[in-house]
């Protein structure tokens, strides 16, 4: 038996001189020492070696692993299904040689963290052609992963906001004019009998212009006017529009407005994206429920909390959470949160989510405090 074969089947190194000169100790250092995380299988499906990097990964000492069987330590999921994935059962090794798979999955850790993976596996072969094991090759690719999605999004969200920008002059303008004959028509003596009409056909037009001010808050850049201002204050200025929404439902909407400082805002902006998270909010919350509105600060943050009491957002549907046109409602565009993303990181701000049967609290902290 070669000494690789030798060293992954753990099978007892011959006599050496001095621990430098044996093999087996320079080779079990040199996958001890790999950043690529190593998992050793025996033939029926039990863990033999685990590196460094891989507990690291699954969250389990290699004492912990050893022995154990693979499904056990490596707990794979489907990141579009969330459904469980098998391991690599015994029967792969009995019938391939070779690389079994490559692909991109999901990893459960010993804690129950979720992480995002990408592996390969070579059945083990001794020099007689003898299948003793399979080799597992993986690493955690969720942090580089995440950063391409954030990439993706900015990128995505500056041609929505090109598009908008170049498109809103165009369809403000036939909306003006629409405006002004419908006037002219509510005064006309013939279509007094009809004055709840206008006021619907108004309405959604107001509902259009305010979609156009949406999509055109992703086209401002990072210069536009900030001013010191107190976050309370917006608040309480759209107030009425938050309770009159709230109100049509049944909806409680209680307050919990903390003593903050000061810091620098773009009011327009920030008016928006509470709006936003509020409305996103009471549509989340069932006729006759509760939505909590809070701000605070937390050391050197001003942080505004919008929590539900809902259903909780699935997990499929959290992880692809501010990517444009997602939605769950019959009506919208599934611009909100998107909108609501770009306006926070011209703030430098952070939004967070947490979810779950009891409901859902977004949380936005805001940094650069002026008081």
């Amino acid at each position: 038996m070669n000494t690789a074969a030798r060293i992954l089947a753990f099978e007892p190194p011959g006599t050496y001189s001095t621990p430098l000169e044996d093999p087996y100790l320079d080779f079990k250092t040199i996958l001890s020492s790999l950043e690529e995380a190593l998992l050793v299988v025996d033939v029926q499906g039990m863990v033999s070696f685990m590196n460094p990097a891989a507990e690291q990964i699954t969250g389990y000492r290699k004492e912990e692993a050893i022995g154990q069987p693979i499904h056990h330590i490596y707990r794979l999921f489907d990141e579009s299904t969330m459904e469980p994935v098998d391991t690599p059962p015994a029967t792969m090794i009995r019938q391939n040689s070779g690389a079994a798979f490559r692909r991109q999955i999901g990893l459960i850790n010993k804690v129950g963290e979720s992480r995002s993976i990408t592996d390969s596996a070579t059945v083990l072969q001794n020099e007689d052609g003898h299948r003793i094991g399979m080799l597992i090759v993986f690493n955690d690719i969720t942090e580089s992963r995440r950063l391409e999605e954030e990439r993706a999004h900015r990128q995505l969200r500056s041609v929505l906001g090109q598009m908008a920008a170049g498109i809103a002059h165009e369809i403000r303008n036939p909306i003006t004019a629409v405006y002004g004959f419908l006037e002219l028509l509510k005064i006309n003596r013939d279509f007094g009998r009809y004055p709840e009409y206008f006021e619907i056909m108004r309405a959604e037009l107001d509902q259009m212009n305010s979609s156009i001010t949406a999509l055109l808050s992703l086209a401002r850049g990072h210069g536009m006017e900030m001013m010191e201002t107190n976050l309370n204050q917006i608040i309480h200025e759209i107030a009425p529009r938050i309770n009159a929404e709230a109100a049509l439902n049944h909806q409680e909407l209680q307050w919990q407005l903390g003593d903050i400082p000061n810091t620098m805002l773009n009011q327009d902006e920030i008016a928006q994206m509470v709006l936003h998270l509020v409305r996103n909010g009471l549509d989340a919350t069932p006729m006759g429920g509760r939505l909590d509105l809070r701000t605070y600060r937390r050391d050197s943050q001003v942080v505004l909390a919008v929590q539900d009491y809902g259903q909780g957002i699935s997990e499929n549907v959290l992880r692809r959470l501010g990517t444009p046109f997602l939605t769950t409602k019959e009506t919208g565009l599934g611009l909100g949160l998107v909108i609501c993303q770009s306006i926070a990181e011209k703030h430098q701000a952070a939004i967070t989510v947490e979810t779950g049967e009891g409901g859902t609290t977004f949380t936005v902290c805001f940094n650069g405090l002026s008081g």
